[in-house]
């Protein structure tokens, strides 16, 4: 058994993994927490409805919850291990129906050490593209918006100065009248 409970450290919080429990337990995105070595630790609400399956009590393997022709994840997982920022990569795991499911995955490693703890963010791949589609519909919203606001600023200037043209020929005519 362990001794006591375990204790994730960050670079900003010390965080127990009761407490990181709730914390994803809280969140509406899905998350796994597992080992570097693919033993999957906890997986958050989300994420059980992702996956299909009611708990990750036993400790599954990462490789079990994947689909038969996904490749190896290790090296994604390896690179995790190393950094303290969420890297994108992807995942093809076992649908319920027993297909392919392709997930966006963000991973960062929250407990360094031999055989890290890992955070990994699963999104569905179509949930993800549609919401790259409308961030990308609202740029080029904002990009014409922008641009009409620099033809109409445009036009104002012409008009200032063709103002400025026409004062200085009035001030010009009112000087010879006045001679």
């Amino acid at each position: 058994g362990r001794a006591g409970p375990r204790v994730l450290r960050g670079p900003a919080a010390v965080v127990s993994a009761p407490a990181l429990g709730r914390l994803l337990n809280a969140l509406p995105d899905a998350y796994l927490l597992l080992r570097l070595s693919g033993r999957v630790e906890a997986a958050n609400p989300a994420a059980l409805r992702l996956l299909g399956t009611p708990s990750v009590t036993d400790g599954p393997q990462l490789s079990d919850l994947l689909h038969p022709s996904a490749p190896d994840p290790t090296p994604f997982l390896g690179m995790c291990s190393r950094s303290g920022s969420l890297l994108p990569g992807t995942l093809q795991l076992r649908g319920a129906d027993g297909g392919m499911q392709r997930v966006r995955a963000g991973c960062a490693v929250v407990e360094p050490g031999e055989d890290p703890l890992l955070l990994v963010r699963l999104q569905q791949a179509e949930t993800a593209s549609r919401q790259f589609l409308v961030l990308n519909e609202r740029i080029t919203q904002l990009n014409r918006e922008i641009q009409q606001r620099q033809r109409a600023q445009e036009q104002l200037q012409d008009q200032a100065m063709e103002l400025e043209h026409l004062a200085a020929e009035l001030e010009q005519t009112v000087e010879e009248l006045q001679e």
